[in-house]
């Protein structure tokens, strides 16, 4: 497993050269799991951002779950504003998850904007995919709603 690899994969890391990504993950932690652990509560402050180095994991949200799988994010969105998980992050396979703590991140505003600016512009654009695709969820099940109650 090659962290750089993974990274130039997942979304947030899009258009960083290694040595930029060397930058932001030198100081970075490798967690490891086992099925079935549970490796982040839903509900507890988040103080990091986690990408999936390999392995399958889930979030599991009241209602539902969301698989998650290599180069996948999680926790991105405490980037913009949320301090709390809002999801069990559960390892449904043996996994490695790479631990990059916020104060990393922000640390690059002064230090590094270039690549500040290119995680942002990055969370801009994987969040606004999710939105999306959420709008599409919804309007989906408002149709389904209509055509049922006919």
């Amino acid at each position: 497993m090659a962290i750089a690899d993974v990274l130039r994969a997942c979304p947030l890391f899009y258009e960083l050269f290694d040595r930029e990504i060397e930058r932001i993950t030198h100081k970075c932690r490798v967690l490891s799991g086992t099925q079935g652990d549970i490796l982040l509560r839903k509900g507890s402050t988040l103080d990091a951002l986690y990408v999936i180095l390999e392995g399958r994991l889930t979030a599991d949200h009241i209602d539902y779950q969301v698989p998650l799988t290599t180069g996948d994010p999680f926790g991105e969105s405490y980037l913009v504003d949320e301090r709390i998980s809002p999801a069990h992050l559960i390892a449904r396979s043996d996994c490695a998850i790479l631990k990059i703590q916020f104060e990393d991140v922000y640390s690059l505003f002064e230090q590094e904007p270039r690549i500040f600016g290119l995680l942002m512009l990055n969370l801009s654009r994987l969040l606004a995919r999710r939105l999306q695709g959420t709008e599409q969820k919804v309007n989906a099940l408002a149709r389904f709603k209509r055509l049922n109650s006919d």
